[in-house]
């Protein structure tokens, strides 16, 4: 049985009995399953629609009526959908088997996703049915959902045995002790992400762009990344290579042009070239895009894959409150740096931002004395980066002239904009 919800009163009754959803138990959204059943092609709906009509368009009607009872400020999470599905936030990719054939096929399916419009998805990692998944197919599913916009396990229920995708069912089922800190590791490693994927989002949302982002949606001119399904940008500045092939221990990676920074260990890669990366489980190939800022959430020692309790006294003195703390990595040149965050979020982006205007400086002085601009344009600047750069954690008024740089010469986020100028401001008027 199938509601009509083309059909306003049954629209009505049927979420009038799901009301108590909202206002009793509070939830925050719908995981709006199923939607691809209509068989028919001879039924016939409220509005006139014929089941051939509606075939795929169903499951778009369903999701946008549940959209539209749940409000603002909730969401729907779905798997299917048609054309007019972008105007809804979640997807994912269904019920899946839990193999590496499957596993292939949902990277693939993630990144079509994401070039149709949907950047919100996910799936079930390591599968939702079948038998239990290897300890490797597990962790290699792990892996690559760290760095895919919706990390998620879920899994159907077989009788009186347990089934469930968790890393402790995974760990007791298939024996292998390295599976549940293998899964800490990257969970943690996703929230120390959280700053970036959120940053990214902002962007994309307001640029209607992909977050999983295959090759050739930003190197259309490189041939040679035509035909290339098994890597992506997440994000404009990570290029992942997920391990996606049983038993690989190393993988062929291309790296478009530009220079790129292993995420893990600094070293510099020249793009436009093939190499042959080392995996060993556990181990994604990453790598950050050269002149890339990535704001991230640590624990006071700046480790990876670690989420520990932040002493903010320690991080950033007394009296301090409601602070962000953590650290910003950037490559640049030859070399992967880290700096500390001393304020919030907003002025790690210009403390990042400030050392590779510094890097670059004699680069851009050379630009602007030829065509005179530098000194014309910012004469306040050009007089006192160097100051400013070094003191600006210290100066607020360094803070919004840095930005007022950045604005010239990089996109700058509107949201981040208005968090460093309020924070400037606030600064300036407390001083």
């Amino acid at each position: 049985m199938l509601l009509d919800f083309t059909n306003p009163e049954a629209r009505a009754w049927w979420f009038k009995k799901r009301r108590y959803l909202l206002e009793d138990l509070k939830v925050d959204g719908f995981k709006t399953d199923g939607g691809e059943f209509i068989f028919d092609d001879h039924l016939q709906f409220y509005d006139g629609s014929k089941g051939d009509e509606m075939r795929n368009l169903y499951p778009v009607k369903y999701i946008e009526a549940y959209h539209e009872f749940a409000g603002k400020d909730r969401i729907t999470f779905s798997r299917a959908g048609y054309t007019g599905a972008q105007k809804y936030p979640l997807y994912w990719g269904g019920d899946q088997t839990s193999s590496f054939r499957t596993l292939k096929s949902l990277l693939i399916a993630g990144l079509s996703m994401n070039i149709s419009g949907n950047p919100f998805w996910g799936w079930d990692l390591a599968g939702f049915s079948g038998d239990i998944p290897t300890p490797e197919l597990y962790v290699r599913s792990v892996e690559m959902a760290t760095f895919c916009p919706v990390m998620q396990f879920h899994s159907e229920s077989r009788g009186a045995e347990n089934w469930d995708r968790s890393p402790w069912n995974m760990q007791a089922r298939t024996g292998d002790e390295r599976i549940i800190d293998l899964y800490r590791f990257y969970a943690n490693l996703r929230m120390n992400l959280l700053p970036y994927i959120y940053n990214e989002a902002i962007y994309i949302s307001t640029h209607g762009e992909p977050l999983m982002r295959p090759l050739f949606y930003d190197y259309p001119e490189d041939p040679r990344v035509f035909n290339i399904e098994d890597q992506y940008l997440f994000g404009r500045s990570l290029l992942v290579a997920p391990v996606i092939v049983e038993g690989a221990r190393q993988r062929k990676i291309y790296l478009p042009r530009g220079q790129w920074t292993d995420f893990w260990t600094g070293k510099v890669y020249s793009g436009e070239s093939y190499i042959n990366y080392p995996c060993d489980l556990g181990k994604i190939p990453v790598f950050i895009k050269e002149r890339s800022v990535l704001p991230l959430n640590l624990n006071p020692d700046f480790e990876l894959g670690d989420f520990g309790e932040i002493d903010l006294t320690r991080a950033v003195g007394e009296g301090l409150t409601n602070l962000y703390v953590g650290l910003c990595r950037f490559a640049r040149g030859e070399k992967l740096t880290a700096a500390r965050c001393i304020q919030n979020e907003a002025l790690a982006q210009v403390l990042a931002c400030a050392h590779l205007i510094e890097e670059e400086n004699s680069c851009y002085r050379d630009v602007f004395q030829n065509e005179r601009r530098f000194e014309k344009r910012f004469p306040r600047l050009a007089r006192s980066l160097p100051q400013m750069i070094q003191g600006y954690e210290k100066s607020p008024e360094s803070a919004l002239a840095i930005l007022e740089f950045m604005e010239t010469f990089f996109e700058i986020n509107p949201y981040m904009k208005a968090l460093i100028t309020n924070l400037a401001h606030e600064l300036i008027r407390n001083r």
